[in-house]
């Protein structure tokens, strides 16, 4: 309501942003404001740098799981596909957190499968059904989670931890198909120092 008094352009850009995508993705991370990843190269630098971090792959601590299929185009532009299983510090901290509590609430699970992460522009051409519209996969803050559970009570707290995350601005996520659309917000900073720790 202060914004429809003190500031209604500011709240048509905002609702802009909601209905922009399936879920608030763009609210969080802005078109004009997101740095993306254009190329292989500029992957590589980023990982170097510690703009981004790579995923670890440890199902049995962590309780995650990379996809064998995680970076699987990156040789048709002549690129390793390590270079595509890497997240933003805050994406990583949230995953990783993401999937310890859902361990914790659901008891013992199969580990969540991560089906995407950071990709290019480069690679980002390859995937079917691809056009030239903004996509928060070419920025580091979103990763994708396979929709399949070892038990009910795994997919029950999913669900809660999705749920609550969002309540909370640190997450927005979508459905599509098989998978869960995951983008993580800025503010979830807040974890990287404890959660990435106890990942190390």
């Amino acid at each position: 309501m202060r914004l429809y008094r003190s500031a209604p352009e500011q709240l048509e850009a905002l609702a802009d942003l909601h209905t922009s995508a399936p879920d608030a993705e763009q609210v969080l991370h802005p078109e004009s404001s997101t740095e993306r990843f254009a190329t292989p190269r500029e992957l590589a630098q980023a990982l170097s740098t510690g703009v981004l971090q790579p995923l670890p792959d440890d199902p049995t601590q962590l309780h995650f799981r990379l996809a064998p299929g995680l970076g699987s185009f990156a040789s048709q532009i002549g690129a390793s596909a390590e270079l595509y299983r890497a997240l933003r510090p805050e994406a990583l901290a949230l995953l990783l957190y993401l999937a310890g509590r859902v361990h914790a609430i659901g008891g013992p699970t199969a580990p969540l499968i991560v089906t995407a992460a950071t990709i290019d522009g480069s690679y980002r051409q390859l995937l079917p059904n691809q056009d030239d519209s903004y996509s928060l996969a070419t920025t580091g803050y979103e990763f994708d989670l396979l929709r399949r559970y070892g038990t009910f009570d795994e997919a029950r707290a999913l669900q809660y931890e999705l749920d609550r995350l969002q309540a909370l601005d640190l997450i927005a996520w979508s459905i599509d198909g098989t998978v869960i659309h995951v983008t993580v917000s800025s503010a979830a900073g807040e974890l990287v120092p404890a959660v990435l720790d106890l990942a190390r």
